[in-house]
């Protein structure tokens, strides 16, 4: 496999979070997109449903940010600005409400008592590159999404807007482009077994297939980085 043959992404959205698992009252964010959430956000363009996940298991990727900054020397000073807000969160589990076996006003009351505000981070002006390239997958996720994107009308069974991690964070455009649009440096995750960002690359709660991968984030030129998209063996 070449870099040559592989489809290349850019995806731009004016607010976003990635927040960390272990993240409980301050909803903090990762400074960067996790590749689960990318993943996630390419099958819902397609309109591939969540259970059906498992259909492009094996493809490869690769993913970067433009520099927040153009003057950025370090890579904290290109990674992509925060902001803080302050909303509404519900501290209870949809699984948790579920099991609950109340009359509907005490229902109600239990939402009510499980809503609270607190502080959010949220990165801002995320442009986002991603390469992908077909891999151990069954069916060739980059030649869906170069058809897709070809004729969008294709897409026959997608719901709602496009988001990048929560619904609320759309997508403001998604194109493929060539690698004569990418800015000359860029913030490149890395895997290494060395990185200090632990990200999940595959989630699977269900079934114990969870996956991360550690990943170092530098300041270079543009190339692919390449990962594997698939669960835990």
């Amino acid at each position: 496999m070449t870099e040559t043959d592989a489809l290349l992404l850019r995806v731009e959205t004016p607010i976003c979070a990635f927040r960390p698992f272990a993240s409980r009252e301050y909803q903090d964010t990762y400074p960067v997109p996790t590749p689960a959430s990318v993943y996630g956000m390419l099958l819902s363009f397609l309109g591939i449903e969540r259970d059906q996940k498992t259909r492009h298991e094996g493809v490869r990727m690769a993913l970067a940010l433009s520099p927040s900054r153009e003057e950025a020397q370090t890579v904290n000073e290109a990674l992509p600005l925060r902001s803080s807000v302050f909303r509404k969160f519900r501290r209870v589990s949809q699984t948790g409400y579920n099991k609950l076996k109340k009359s509907p006003d005490e229902l109600d009351q239990f939402i009510v008592k499980a809503r609270r505000p607190d502080y959010q981070d949220l990165l801002t002006d995320l442009e986002l590159w991603v390469w992908l390239q077909a891999g151990d997958d069954e069916h060739d996720l980059p030649a869906a999404l170069s058809a897709a994107l070809s004729d969008p009308s294709s897409i026959r069974c997608r719901h709602g807007g496009l988001s990048l991690g929560e619904s609320s964070y759309l997508v403001n455009s998604i194109n493929c482009v060539t690698e004569k649009h990418l800015p000359p440096r860029v913030v490149a995750l890395q895997p290494s077994e060395k990185g200090f960002y632990s990200l999940p690359v595959w989630t699977d709660h269900i079934h114990d297939r969870s996956r991360l991968i550690r990943f170092e984030l530098t300041l270079t030129s543009p190339h692919p980085a390449w990962f594997t998209v698939a669960p835990r063996n």
